[in-house]
């Protein structure tokens, strides 16, 4: 049983494995488990809706977090801010089945579209996703 004894503040929200290491999302931030005790990314000291472990190929994945500050990339326990959607939280991520490459991002008034292109997350148009 994990609590705040060994690390793990806030509300859970999300869990994910990722390269073997546990993260947990909580209502204070992302944190990731190490010998037995919960280290928080620094970089993300916020809100924290959800965790999507993106599968790039058969090989290789990548690491994404919902913030109330917007969706951060996380990569060997740091975390980098690929698209800010403050104010609106971003919530839920979900990668599409159908379409290689794209992410809907879930936001609390609406909802955007991530594409990676060349080891990068950009923003697309609503639009160019559903054609």
């Amino acid at each position: 049983f994990w609590d705040t004894n060994a690390g793990l503040k806030g509300t859970i929200r999300a869990i994910t494995e990722h390269n073997k290491i546990l993260y947990v999302a909580t209502s204070l931030g992302v944190y990731y488990l190490e010998e037995d005790k919960f280290k928080e990314i620094p970089e993300i000291a916020t809100e924290s809706w959800t965790l999507l472990n993106y599968k790039i190929d058969e090989e290789n994945s990548e690491l994404l977090a919902g913030t109330n500050d917007g969706i951060y990339l996380i990569k060997d326990k740091h975390a980098t801010l690929v698209h800010k959607t403050s104010p609106f939280a971003t919530l839920s991520l979900y990668a599409s089945p159908y379409r290689k490459g794209l992410v809907y991002a879930g936001l609390k008034g609406g909802f955007l579209v991530l594409q990676r292109k060349e080891s990068n997350w950009v923003k697309i148009n609503t639009e160019e996703s559903v054609k």
